[in-house]
């Protein structure tokens, strides 16, 4: 699904084998998500500007190179936090999918991954996310990869 403006650009799509991962890559300016929540975590990388949001009782930016993060059922906002906008890569894993993958990590039974705080700071971890969704947009990337 493709949706534009002259400011504004989003693409949604979904890996299959990987328990219908969804992915997003869009560039927001006047865009504002009122109160609402996600069945999967969202997870996401901005690329550049600023996403503010309200999360967890706070209102938090997340900033150019920062990851940005929400549990699922935990009602969030998103709005722009500069005069630019914000454009980020997102990712809404099933929880199942990242309770097994954490449990395989740490060789035994692992509870559904809790984050408190909506952003990281954490340039390494944020180029591999965002290198992780560029290569999951490009179709020739093999899934194995």
């Amino acid at each position: 699904m493709r949706q534009t403006t002259k400011l504004e650009t989003a693409k949604v799509w979904r890996i299959p084998e990987f328990r219908g991962l969804e992915l997003l890559r869009a560039k927001y300016v006047a865009q504002s998500f009122p109160r609402h929540t996600h069945q999967r975590y969202a997870i996401g990388v901005i690329e550049d500007g600023a996403l503010g949001f309200y999360y967890r009782g706070e209102n938090v930016v997340a900033s150019q190179g920062s990851i940005n993060l929400c549990i699922p059922g935990e009602v969030h906002t998103g709005y722009s936090a500069s005069e630019a906008g914000w454009a980020y890569r997102m990712f809404y894993f099933d929880p199942k999918l990242l309770q097994q993958s954490a449990s395989e990590v740490a060789d035994y039974s692992r509870p559904l991954p809790f984050f408190r705080s909506g952003v990281i700071q954490d340039n390494d971890l944020a180029q591999s996310f965002c290198q992780l969704h560029i290569n999951l947009e490009r179709q020739q990337t093999p899934l194995l990869e």
